[in-house]
């Protein structure tokens, strides 16, 4: 396995496995339940996207990549249901399922 893809956001990994997996390259989620020490997240167990083919870690990353350049700039929102902080990549709350307003 290879590690192509770190973020403090579960849901965010979560969406670039997904990514991963439609354009047919295999890809697990570790880390996805956050672990803290003294009040910090350990850095290594940060959410990371890992493909188990290491020969297809470049087209990975540069999927990752062009996915990154497309995302547009949206502001971070509060979902108006649950008062969950989002990130303005997300259309709808993770925790709750109601689309940004």
């Amino acid at each position: 396995m290879k590690e192509v893809f770190v973020t403090r956001n579960p849901a965010e990994a979560h969406l670039v496995r997904g990514l991963l997996e439609n354009a047919g390259i295999a890809a697990v989620v570790e880390n996805d339940v956050l672990t803290t020490g003294v009040g910090e997240i350990v850095e290594a167990a940060l959410p990371s996207v890992c493909i188990l083919d290491e020969s297809r870690a470049g087209e990975a990353e540069a999927l990752i990549a062009e996915w990154q350049r497309e995302e547009p700039e949206a502001p971070a929102w509060e979902c108006p249901k649950c008062g969950e902080k989002l990130d303005g990549r997300f259309t709808s709350c993770w925790e709750c399922g109601t689309e940004r307003p």
